[in-house]
C-alpha cells in the first residue's frame, strides 16, 4: 500500500506546477469516509477539478477456491466504490471538472483463474457506461483501460 510521503511527492509535483493538491488518507469501502473525502477537500481547496479513482482488488484463484466473502470483497471495492465516488463526485464536482474512473483490459480479455476480478471489472465497465447518461451534457465522465495509458 503507497504511503503518506509517496502521496505527498506526489502532490509536491502538482503544487510545483501551481496546482492545488491535498493527499486524503480514507477507506473507499464506508460510504461516510468517501462523503468526508468531498467535503473536506471543498471546505479546503473549492470545488473539485478532477477526481481520479483506481481503487480495485484482485482475488486471484480457481473457481472452485473462490469463496463468496472473496467475491462480496472484490465486488464491494471494484464496483460499489466506484459508484459511490461518482455519486459524491456528481454533487461535488466544478461545473468543468472531470471524473475519471479507471477499469482493466481484463474485463475484455479475461485472466485465467481470475473470473471474479474479471467480472468485477466488466461489471464497473458496464455502471461507467450508464453513468456517462446521468452525468449527460456535463460529459464529465470517462473510463481509460490501463493499456490505453
Amino acid at each position: 500500500m503507497p504511503s503518506i510521503s509517496a502521496a505527498e511527492s506526489i502532490a509536491e509535483n502538482f503544487r510545483y506546477f501551481r496546482v492545488k493538491a491535498i493527499i486524503v488518507k480514507a477507506d473507499l469501502s464506508k460510504i461516510e469516509e468517501i462523503m468526508l473525502i468531498f467535503q473536506n477537500v471543498t471546505e479546503k481547496i473549492g470545488p473539485v477539478d478532477i477526481v481520479f479513482n483506481i481503487s480495485g482488488v484482485e482475488h486471484p484463484g480457481a473457481i472452485q477456491y473462490v469463496t463468496e466473502q472473496g467475491i462480496d470483497h472484490v465486488f464491494a471495492l471494484n464496483v460499489k466504490t466506484q459508484f459511490l465516488v461518482a455519486q459524491q463526485a456528481y454533487k461535488y464536482i466544478a461545473k468543468d471538472g472531470r471524473l475519471i474512473l479507471m477499469s482493466s483490459i481484463s474485463a475484455h480479455n479475461g485472466i485465467p483463474k481470475n473470473v471474479v476480478y474479471v467480472a468485477s471489472k466488466a461489471a464497473a465497465q458496464g455502471m461507467i457506461k450508464c453513468l456517462g447518461y446521468d452525468f449527460g451534457p456535463r460529459k464529465l465522465l470517462s473510463m481509460p483501460l490501463p493499456r490505453e495509458l
